[in-house]
């Protein structure tokens, strides 16, 4: 979240579109599509130690 953060900052202080930071449309949606990817495999993560916690107890 942080570097989408950077990025917010950087486009509002500069005039500029998300696109032209990250080189267009497609690299802007691969961007995003990597932060629910990665919020995804934490969550499941997630459940996944509570399962193992559970079968432990």
């Amino acid at each position: 979240m942080n570097v989408f953060y950077n990025i917010a900052v950087y486009v509002d202080d500069y005039g500029v579109s998300p696109p032209v930071v990250y080189g267009g449309n497609f690299w802007l949606n691969m961007a995003w599509l990597r932060l629910i990817l990665l919020a995804f495999i934490t969550f499941m993560s997630g459940i996944m130690l509570m399962r193992i916690q559970k079968k432990a107890d």
